[in-house]
């Protein structure tokens, strides 16, 4: 069934606000977040060059150990075209903020700055008011980080919050978060397949689905499609 002139117009407003927002996008992420309004890839791709979107091809690990690198179609905002290195945690950061609204001004971005100088960066990467949380911290770890990166991250978060919620595409690296940050709650998010899947659940991230931007036309859309990709079987997390 076609598009609709309607969800053609709101997704093609939508995909400027995530652009804006996160700067990155591949069409994959861009397609699943907004197939409730029957978007496909010509549509996505429409969409984004109406906003000002530009689009190159580079070629991505989907985790930081993993043996693949295949070629991504990826759309941005920044004047300048990012760089293949910092583009992981980028699109991670925005298929993380995908989960919680569609509203792109609840999310408020603080330390995300190029993967070499990070090690000694302990900002959060991004802020965000929970419905009766308040200001909770985001972090995304493409499972680089040390432990030792860990541990500093996590400590400089509880100067600014007492909620934390971790995310990794990388299983390994999410029970290495759980152990160094036991007061956190910890997912596997991959924002190559899109799947979802909660380590340690404190409840946190669940107040933030779908609440955040409650009443815009999009969140009243989205919330009867609304779906956590979480596969029954542990063993199907594939990357």
């Amino acid at each position: 069934m076609p598009m609709s002139r309607r969800n053609f117009r709101l997704v093609t407003r939508l995909i400027g606000e995530d652009l804006t927002v996160d700067g990155v996008a591949t069409v994959h992420q861009l397609m699943r977040r907004y197939s409730y309004l029957g978007i496909t890839r010509d549509k996505a791709r429409e969409a984004a060059r109406r906003v000002g979107g530009k689009v190159f091809h580079p070629r991505i690990r989907p985790t930081a150990r993993s043996s693949e690198r295949p070629r991504c179609e990826v759309w941005y905002s920044h004047p300048i075209q990012p760089a293949s290195s910092v583009l992981p945690h980028l699109l991670g950061l925005a298929e993380v903020r995908s989960m919680l609204t569609y509203r792109a001004t609840s999310w408020s971005y603080v330390g995300v700055l190029p993967s070499k100088t990070r090690k000694q960066h302990t900002s959060p990467d991004a802020l965000v008011e929970i419905p009766d949380l308040g200001v909770t911290v985001f972090e995304y770890d493409h499972g680089r980080y040390t432990s030792e990166v860990i541990r500093a991250k996590a400590e400089h978060a509880r100067t600014l919050s007492r909620f934390q919620v971790w995310c990794t595409p990388s299983l390994r690296h999410a029970d290495l978060i759980s152990s160094i940050v036991p007061d956190a709650e910890v997912w596997l998010v991959s924002w190559y397949t899109g799947k979802r899947k909660v380590i340690s659940d404190r409840g946190y991230l669940k107040r933030a689905m779908w609440q955040a931007g409650a009443g815009s036309e999009a969140e009243e859309l989205a919330s009867e499609h609304a779906h956590v990709g979480i596969p029954d079987d542990p063993d199907s997390w594939l990357l």
